[in-house]
């Protein structure tokens, strides 16, 4: 297997890579209550960061009591370890296991469906977001695609 960045599996890699280091960096941003950098980062993991670490006055008002806000917010702490973890995983285990590539591309999946339903589809956030996502999508599909080419002519 070519290592060169035009091999789509090293493409796979990468764009798994780095919507994980981005989605990282805008949590550690919505912890220290600063606006993440929404492009080029998934969509759950800021979402359920602003959960844990901003709670919304709809959650508060949802859970009035506070040993059930504090298990909310907990919950949402722990989906945000496990996207970033299953996508750190899917990165790490795709320099010895190719087809780690769909792990990420569930998860990218997963998003997709996601942005779709969290945000207005009319907005500019969601067209970037949206073009981001089908970009990411793109290259694990071509990687994925690779991936099935190489076996076959094994």
């Amino acid at each position: 297997m070519k290592t060169s960045l035009g091999n789509p599996v090293t493409m796979a890699r990468n764009a798994i890579g780095a919507v994980t280091l981005m989605s990282l960096i805008n949590v550690i941003l919505v912890y220290f209550n600063l606006p993440p950098i929404m492009p080029l980062s998934l969509t759950m993991p800021i979402s359920f960061a602003v959960m844990a670490f901003r709670t919304p006055d709809s959650i508060i008002e949802l859970y009035p009591d506070p040993a059930q806000l504090t298990f909310f917010r907990q919950v949402s702490l722990v989906w945000v370890i496990v996207i970033i973890a299953v996508l750190a995983y899917a990165f790490w285990r795709m320099s010895k296991k190719p087809k780690a590539v769909k792990i990420g591309l569930a998860v990218v999946v997963l998003d997709t469906v996601a942005l779709v339903t969290l945000y207005p589809i009319l907005s500019l956030a969601f067209v970037i977001e949206a073009l981001y996502h089908g970009l990411v999508l793109y290259y694990l599909y071509k990687g994925l695609k690779a991936i099935g080419k190489e076996k076959a002519h094994v």
